[in-house]
């Protein structure tokens, strides 16, 4: 479990949701390895619901579970956070079970049936009175703000008690759709060529500011950083690299900018 979201004071933009992440190097499939099963802190295996609409977990991948009996609750969600995050691929399932508390509250997760299993996993959140609207990132142990280790967003919906707070959070882990106002303004550049076989070349940054280029993979993991930046054409080499895709992030003084590469 490795990101919380409990609502909002006032309208919620979406049902309360939770993140898995497979953290581990084989693939869950429900059918061969069992159902997964969702319940709040009382951690009670009667009050149990599973888990619907995911049927696999890929080693490094990451799902969402909507606390909701509303599938269409699921269209909801991709359409206040597919604005700004990339959701492409981003499996959504429901849990018809327990709605989470702004007071604080736990996530239990069991594999397999509750009543004869013991819980996989657990994870808590504390009083969220501070940081309405934001997510909990249990992987970071703080509430969710924009540009953190895991590419948080901020959704660009309002909701509360005035219609004016955004959501803050990183679903599903695949990064910021690039173009969202609060990662690709700072600095304006192309990459070339893109797909790429390995080398890239960054086009049109010439910025003095320019602090550092980062290059993530799609779970937001640090797997490139150049400090040396040039300002006419700095080229980065991808060739080590598995193939997939890539995210590009530039930052400075100016803000951050961020582009997503391919690599073959």
């Amino acid at each position: 479990i490795t990101e919380i979201w409990m609502g909002q004071d006032g309208a919620d933009l979406t049902a309360d949701w939770f993140e898995i992440k497979n953290t581990g190097t084989t693939t869950w499939t429900a059918s061969v390895d069992g159902s997964l099963y969702y319940d709040d802190e009382s951690a009670d295996p009667a009050e149990a619901v599973i888990i619907e609409g995911i049927d696999a977990i890929e080693p490094g991948e990451a799902v969402i579970v909507l606390i909701t009996e509303n599938a269409n609750d699921v269209t909801v969600f991709r359409d206040v956070w597919s604005p700004v995050i990339e959701l492409d691929g981003v499996a959504i399932g429901t849990a018809n079970g327990a709605g989470l508390g702004g007071g604080g509250d736990l996530v239990t997760l069991w594999l397999g049936d509750p009543a004869t299993t013991a819980p996989l996993d657990t994870a808590s959140y504390p009083d969220t009175e501070a940081f309405d609207g934001q997510s909990y990132d249990v992987s970071l142990m703080a509430f969710s703000v924009v540009d953190n280790a895991n590419m948080a967003v901020r959704t660009l919906a309002l909701g509360g008690n005035n219609m004016d707070v955004p959501n803050i959070g990183s679903p599903g882990d695949l990064g910021p759709v690039v173009g969202t106002e609060d990662w690709a303004n700072a600095y304006s550049f192309t990459v070339y060529p893109n797909p790429t076989p390995g080398r890239i070349t960054l086009e049109g940054l010439d910025d003095r500011s320019v602090r550092d280029i980062q290059v993530l993979d799609a779970s937001g993991r640090l797997v490139l950083l150049r400090t040396d930046v040039p300002t006419n054409g700095p080229t980065l080499d991808l060739s080590s690299l598995p193939a997939g895709r890539y995210y590009l992030r530039v930052a400075g003084s100016a803000g951050v900018s961020v582009q997503r590469v391919l690599k073959q």
